[in-house]
C-alpha cells in the first residue's frame, strides 16, 4: 500500500492520466485505498482530490451528457434532414392534381418535371418553389453540416452537377424573392387583412414563376382575397381590391427587374429535354447514395453545428 507521508508544504504532482483514472475508478466504486494503489498515489492525495474536486467532476460529468446529447441530437438532425428535407428538394414537381399533401419518406421522385414547378395556381408554384429551393438559413446550415461531416460519400459529385445546372433558375428566381420580400415588408401592411398578407408574397411570387415560365400567359392570376372566408357566407373576389391592385403593381415592377429575362432564359433551358433527363439520371445517383448517409448514427469529422 502506498502509505509514505507526503513532504509538508509541498504538493504531490499529480498527472492528467491519474486524474483520468481518479475520476473513473470512482465512479465505478472503488475504494479510496485501491484508487491509491492503482493510479500509484497516496491515499490521501486521492481522498482530498475527491474531496476538493468532486462537485468539478459532477459538473464535468453533467457537461459530458449534455454534449453528449446535443451531438446525438445534432446527428438526428442530419439524418431526418437527409431522409426528409433533401430528398424532396430533388422530388420532381407533378400536376397540381396529382400532388400529396405531404411529401412522404422514400425513393427521389422522377415523375414529372425536374427543379421546375409544374404549371398550376400561383400559390401551388411558389410552394413547390420554396420546397425546391428553400430560402431558409437553417436548410443552407444544416447542408453544409452534412457535406462537411460526408466528404467521402459520392453524393456530393453528383449534387454539384445538378447545382450547376439549375444554377441560372437559382440564382435569378431567388435574387427575385429576395426583392420581391424585401417590397413586401416596406409596405404598410397595416391597411390589409393579416391573414391574406400572410399568404401574399406566395401570390406574387406564384405568378412571377407562372409568367415567366409560360409562352402564352402575360397577366397575374388572382386567387386570393383581402379577408378570409368564415366558412358559411360565400367569399366575393374583387378585382378591384386593395391585395390585387397591390399584386399588379409588384409584378410590374418585377417586369423592370434584370432577373426577369434571366428567370424567362433559365427556365426555358431548364425545360429542355435533355437536361431534364440529365437531372433525372442525377436525382437517382443521388437517391441511391442518400440511402446510406440516412441511416447513420454517428458521422465523422466536425461542422459548424457541432456542439463539441
Amino acid at each position: 500500500m502506498n502509505d509514505r507521508k507526503q513532504p509538508k508544504g509541498k504538493k504531490p504532482r499529480v498527472t492528467m492520466e491519474q486524474l483520468t483514472d481518479i475520476r473513473r475508478y470512482y465512479r465505478e466504486g472503488l475504494p479510496v485505498t485501491q484508487i491509491a494503489e492503482k493510479t500509484k498515489l497516496h491515499r490521501h492525495t486521492v481522498r482530498t482530490y475527491i474531496k476538493e474536486k468532486f462537485e468539478d467532476v459532477i459538473a464535468d460529468e453533467a457537461r459530458k451528457a449534455v454534449l453528449m446529447e446535443g451531438l446525438q441530437q445534432h446527428y438526428r438532425d442530419l439524418a431526418d434532414f437527409t431522409r426528409l428535407n433533401l430528398r424532396s428538394q430533388l422530388d420532381a414537381s407533378v400536376p397540381q392534381s396529382q400532388k400529396e399533401a405531404v411529401h412522404s419518406p422514400g425513393s427521389i421522385s422522377t415523375d414529372g418535371i425536374m427543379a421546375l414547378p409544374f404549371k398550376g395556381t400561383p400559390q401551388y408554384m411558389a410552394q413547390e418553389w420554396i420546397r425546391m429551393y428553400p430560402p431558409s438559413p437553417r436548410e443552407d446550415h444544416l447542408m453544409r453540416s452534412l457535406r462537411a461531416h460526408t466528404k467521402a460519400s459520392g453524393i456530393w459529385t453528383h449534387w454539384d452537377k445538378w447545382r450547376k445546372i439549375v444554377s441560372a433558375y437559382r440564382d435569378s428566381s431567388k435574387k427575385l424573392w429576395e426583392r420581391l420580400d424585401e417590397k413586401i415588408k416596406n409596405k404598410p401592411q397595416k391597411m390589409y387583412h393579416p391573414l391574406s398578407m400572410k399568404s401574399f408574397r406566395e401570390q406574387a411570387f406564384g405568378n412571377i414563376l407562372r409568367i415567366t415560365g409560360s409562352d402564352n400567359v402575360d397577366e397575374p392570376e388572382i386567387t386570393m382575397d383581402d379577408a378570409p372566408g368564415d366558412g358559411i357566407a360565400p367569399v366575393v373576389k374583387s378585382k378591384e381590391s386593395p391585395l390585387t391592385t397591390l399584386l399588379k403593381d409588384i409584378i410590374d415592377e418585377a417586369r423592370g427587374e434584370p432577373e426577369w429575362s434571366s428567370l424567362i432564359e433559365a427556365t426555358a433551358a431548364v425545360k429542355e429535354n435533355r437536361i431534364q433527363e440529365e437531372l433525372r439520371s442525377l436525382a437517382c445517383k443521388i437517391d441511391a447514395e442518400l440511402v446510406s448517409v440516412e441511416l447513420m448514427h454517428a458521422f465523422s469529422g466536425r461542422c459548424e453545428l457541432c456542439p463539441v
